[in-house]
């Protein structure tokens, strides 16, 4: 009965699959303390379980609940994670291109490319804090703010951010004022983490974005 009653609880919610996995637990246990103090009370196994799973209350209900504090939990989590991811992905795209200009000799870039790659750069410093900002909104301001905007508004603008650089920093690499030839192995490897990064950002924002939707939110 307690198993049945998590697993239409796990298709209820979504999120990271350690914080839903360690929501679930919680959950678990909970109906198993209960489960044993009906036991203690004289009912059967059967009958305590049943009783655990009813004094909770309906799945859907307890799992929009829990959709709440996962979303928050969600948010949060991006934000750290685009914080800390968007600070290195700028660190080592300054490296990398800088390291190209010098070894490749670029001539001096048009005042349009220069623009772009300056707002390239802003945009990236921006990325990151908003990511900042998100964590702190969600964390000492949750008292103060609606979570589920806060976590709504967060998600859009990295994905917002998102979107910018990548078409912009395509942009930049098609039209660099020297074109290389051939990428070295450390090119590549850079340039498929930056696209799981990416990946896994935009997978998180559209994780919020379903968490708090309207539709789960009134469901």
């Amino acid at each position: 009965m307690i198993e049945a009653y998590l697993a239409d609880l796990r298709r209820e919610l979504g999120g990271p699959l350690l914080l839903r996995a360690g929501m679930l637990r919680e959950v678990r246990d909970g109906l198993n303390d209960a489960a044993q103090a009906y036991r203690a009370a004289g009912l059967s196994p059967h009958e305590a379980e049943r009783a655990a799973v009813d004094e909770f209350g309906p799945a859907d209900l307890v799992g929009g609940e829990l959709r709440a504090e996962l979303a928050a939990s969600t948010g949060r989590y991006l934000g750290i994670v685009a914080f800390i991811g968007g600070t290195v992905l700028f660190a080592l795209a300054q490296l990398s291109w800088q390291g190209a200009a010098a070894d490749q000799g670029w001539p001096e870039p048009t005042p349009a490319y220069a623009a772009l790659a300056d707002i390239v750069d802003i945009g990236a410093i921006v990325f990151v804090l908003v990511s900042g900002l998100g964590v702190l909104a969600l964390g000492i301001g949750s008292r103060f703010l609606p979570e589920r905007r806060v976590v709504r508004l967060l998600a859009y603008v990295l994905l917002g951010a998102l979107v910018f650089q990548v078409v912009a920093g395509g942009v930049l690499s098609a039209f660099a004022p020297v074109q290389v030839g051939s990428e070295t192995v450390l090119d590549m490897v850079m340039r498929a983490v930056y696209a799981l990064v990416i990946a896994w950002f935009a997978a998180l924002a559209r994780r919020c974005l379903w968490l708090t939707s309207p539709r789960r939110v009134s469901s």
